[in-house]
């Protein structure tokens, strides 16, 4: 025992994890699950029929009880039930009874039919029916009761009955400020009223506050009366109707009580060759799905459910639909007695409680002509307690999906059934690969993506919204596919280019349970002409002044200092038109033109004649100009001039270096003519391939860095030690202003110091000849199959008979042990991991299947030897 302890907790800790998957894939109406149960809570009470309400944050589950004193002493009670894990009374009450000492003020709850909870405003009450009367409860948010007084049934009020044959119902409902319910009579009454429970609060134990409304009962005009049991009621449109089941009648029976006063026929429903599953209707349940109102029917002595669609009710027309009966497929239909439906997304379900089958059988009932089976359980099978299954409810605990069913007194138990965990509704996402959304694209046919997050259904062409300005203003989804999560389709610009927007609307698809998606991500794509070209009237102005002034001592002094100082100011206003309205993306250029002028001011003492020449620098002087020495000693040389007449100075000559202005706005490029074409234009720049080469020059960081910057610092190092000692050399550079671009170029790396010299080359690792024998490899490909093959001969001893089941649990110490061994093993020797390649891994592969198939081979063959081996050691005895 002690060899297979780690084998064993890797099976107990895998056997945890797949029970808690299977809880969550049971969790759904096609596999419902035990979520617990109440067999009594105060004292010996026993549920029989319930209701379930919420205040607050507090869920309640309010019953019918056997009560402390047994059948005939029945009481009330109300459990919390927040967390099914943690069941408690709220509170109990007992009907009173002198002789055993009860009297809380409760006359009318002996021998209960039916019971259910309504809110008046932010006030929660109950009403309670029976063979003895109606009783009213007030309940707070402890869900402790308070009576609210009681009516017998006689006088202004019917007679109601009790038993399991045929009990009274009740439903409450609501016309305008006021709140009813409609009772029926059950057992012989044959009878049906609304009561009026509007002012229950201002009620007590001693004085109720209930009022009498309309009775009908079984005659020519209420031809489906006979044993009125089960009552629901709806709306449609303005009208609020009921649905009254006649358990002698066979059918049913459809009532306007929107006059409360005056209650009205609205056809009827009776077994036959057109309703086929009404014989002994008992439970009834009004649901809608679309427009339409339908209601779903237990046929007790029918062992079945028939659908009735109620839609045109108005006209007194109650049409047939599908019927589901007790067999191979129902299994849990046999004497059907309630039924309640809920929706799950877009899904109608009906939960059914079966008295003769102890069991509860789960419809899906959204094709109201074909109703399907989901699941099914019995009393005492998978934890399910359904004894004699009398009466059912939904109710939602932190968003999770359960059912209530109520069993008889003999058996009583409330029984919890998860019917849904999987709440959470399907994401959609939409991406194209012709555009980011809110881009232009030249493309006439866009693709799209719908990407849901899981595999949903009911998706099709037309759930995808399209809107937008192309194809004149009628775009349009085609060429749809896919399936599962991805679904893809085509937008074609159509007639005219223009705007395109994509969406899909909330409940357009839904998962496996029925949760319905929620709304997508819009995109919008806008698609272009491509001969739509943009034009554009640029219009500048530049103006330019220099000043030049040169002042002179005498002839002896050094040459005269000149000055110039220009300002430059130059306005770009271009005007773009476009057709159609889309912004297109261009480059503009032009070469602006300008006249500059100068007016020189000097004063010399005699009349020269000279031509001074002034260079513009566009950046400051470099370094290089900055380290040349001082000449003050030097001998003056005056400027050369002749005698000329007059005293007329000479303009100099200026020559300008101001760069084209771009404008750069996207791709497509448009050449601008000037204004004025008398203007000058500006004499082009020479072209300098060293200056347009080392400009362009940028260097990033990276692993080669060391090797590209130190060659450069080399250059701008040298270049300089020319430039200071060679004056032909620095003339030639500084001309055109190579040195000063080289001595400016920036680095965008770190300004830490960079190592310098080659990088030693890296080591290649020794790798181990894969060829070589390897008594580990031996090891490790032989001791998994070993200790299976053991695993698997323990199995048989404990009685696994299965031998798929032993197959199965054998791979836990086979894969286990194998991972292990080569974990250890490759940890041990890492230098054998570049050894590893595909070659490798199939041939390991290869290797793990045969002795998969050994593994199988043995424990297929297992049992048919230990029976021999047996039947040997029997004989020879």
């Amino acid at each position: 025992m002690r060899y297979f302890f780690s084998s064993t907790l890797i099976l107990a800790a895998i056997t945890l994890f797949l029970y808690s998957a299977i809880r969550v894939f049971a969790e759904t109406p096609s596999n419902i699950s035990d979520a617990g149960s109440i067999e009594f809570g105060h004292g010996n009470q026993k549920p029989r029929y319930s209701d379930t309400f919420t205040i607050g944050a507090k869920t309640f589950l309010i019953s019918t009880s056997a009560g402390d004193g047994g059948s005939g002493n029945e009481g009330i009670t109300t459990y919390d039930i927040s967390d099914l894990d943690n069941i408690t009374t709220a509170d109990h009450v007992n009907d009173t009874c002198a002789s055993c000492g009860y009297d809380q003020g409760y006359d009318r709850i002996k021998y209960p039919a039916a019971i259910e909870a309504f809110t008046i405003g932010s006030d929660t009450y109950a009403v309670h029916i029976g063979i003895e009367g109606i009783q009213l409860i007030a309940i707070d948010a402890n869900g402790d009761m308070t009576s609210k007084g009681a009516v017998a049934d006689s006088g202004d009020y019917i007679a109601l009955a009790s038993s399991i044959s045929s009990p009274s119902d009740l439903s409450t409902f609501v016309i305008g400020s006021n709140t009813y319910a409609i009772i029926t009579g059950g057992g012989e009454s044959n009878k049906v009223q609304i009561v009026d429970l509007s002012d229950v609060g201002s009620g007590n134990e001693d004085s109720p506050s209930i009022t009498a409304k309309d009775i009908v009962e079984h005659d020519a005009t209420f031809t489906e009366l006979l044993t009125p049991v089960g009552v629901d009621t709806f709306v449609i449109d303005s009208n609020t109707y009921a649905i009254v089941t006649g358990n002698t009648d066979n059918g049913v029976q459809i009532l306007d009580i929107s006059d409360v006063d005056n209650i009205a026929a609205r056809g009827i429903a009776e077994d036959g060759a057109t309703f086929t599953t009404l014989d002994g209707p008992r439970g009834v349940d009004t649901f809608t799905i679309g427009s339409s109102t339908y209601a779903i029917v237990t046929a007790q002595d029918d062992n079945g459910v028939q659908i009735l669609d109620l839609s045109d009710v108005a006209n007194s027309n109650v049409r047939a639909k599908g019927v589901a009966l007790d067999g191979e497929t129902f299994t849990e239909l046999e004497g059907p007695d309630d039924v309640s439906t809920f929706t799950i997304g877009t899904f109608t379900y009906a939960m059914v409680a079966s008295y003769e089958d102890d069991g509860a059988q789960i419809l899906d009932i959204s094709d109201v002509d074909n109703i399907t089976a989901q699941d099914a359980e019995t009393h005492d099978a998978n934890g399910f307690k359904l004894f004699e299954a009398l009466d059912t409810d939904i109710v939602t605990i932190d968003n999770i999906l359960y059912g209530v069913i109520t069993s008889n007194y003999g058996n009583g138990r409330a029984q919890f059934i998860k019917l849904n965990d999987d709440i959470t509704s399907p994401t959609v996402a939409i991406t194209s690969s012709s555009g980011s959304s809110g881009s232009s694209t030249g493309s006439t046919t866009l693709s799209f993506t719908a990407t849901f997050n899981e595999s949903v259904s009911n998706f099709v062409i037309g759930d995808i919204t399209v809107t937008g300005s192309a194809n004149d203003g009628s775009p349009a989804a085609s060429n749809f596919d896919g399936s599962g999560t991805t679904y893809t389709f085509d937008v074609v610009k159509g007639s005219s280019a223009g705007t395109v927007s994509i969406t899909i609307a909330s409940g357009a698809a839904t998962d496996a349970v029925g949760n319905a998606n929620t709304v997508s991500n819009t995109y919008i794509l806008t698609i272009i002409d491509p001969t739509n070209t943009p034009t554009n009237t640029p219009s500048n102005t530049a103006t330019a002044t220099t000043t030049l002034t040169a002042e002179f001592e005498d002839y002896t002094e050094p040459p005269p200092i000149a000055t110039i100082t220009r300002t430059t100011t130059f306005t770009t206003s271009p005007t773009l038109t476009l057709t159609p309205s889309i912004t297109p993306t261009y480059t503009v250029t032009f070469t602006p033109t300008y006249t500059p002028t100068a007016t020189p001011t000097f004063t010399p003492t005699f009349t020269p004649t000279f031509t001074p020449t002034a260079t513009e620098e566009d950046e400051p002087e470099s370094d290089n100009e900055a380290d040349e020495p001082s000449t003050p000693n030097k001998t003056p040389q005056p400027p050369t001039a002749s005698s000329i007449p007059t005293n007329s100075p000479v303009a100099p000559t200026v020559t300008s270096s101001l760069p084209q202005p771009v404008i750069s706005v996207g791709t497509l490029t448009s050449t601008s003519v000037s204004p004025d074409p008398t203007t000058t234009q500006m004499p082009p720049q020479i072209s300098n391939p060293i200056n347009t080469a080392i400009s362009n020059i940028k260097f990033g960081w990276d692993l080669l860095e060391n090797a590209v910057r130190e060659p450069f610092d080399g250059v701008l190092t040298a270049l300089r030690l020319i430039t200071k000692s060679n004056r032909q050399t620095d003339r030639t550079f500084s001309t055109s202003n190579n040195v000063d671009r080289l001595s400016t170029i920036t680095w965008d790396t770190p300004a830490w110091p960079l190592l310098t010299g080659a990088s030693p080359p890296m080591p290649q690792p020794e790798i181990p000849d894969p060829n070589q024998p390897s008594f580990w490899l031996a090891i490790i490909l032989t001791l998994p199959l070993l200790l299976a093959i053991t695993f698997a001969r323990f199995l048989l001893n404990r009685e696994i008979t299965h031998a798929w089941l032993r197959y199965l649990l054998a791979q836990l110490p086979f894969f286990g042990t194998t991972l292990i061994l080569l974990f250890l093993y490759l940890t041990w020797n890492p230098d054998l991991l570049p050894a590893i390649t595909i070659l490798t891994i199939i041939v390991l592969l290869f290797v793990l299947l045969i002795e998969e198939a050994i593994l199988l081979f043995y424990v297929i063959m297992q049992r048919p030897t230990e029976i021999i081996q047996a039947d040997t050691t029997e004989s020879l005895r």
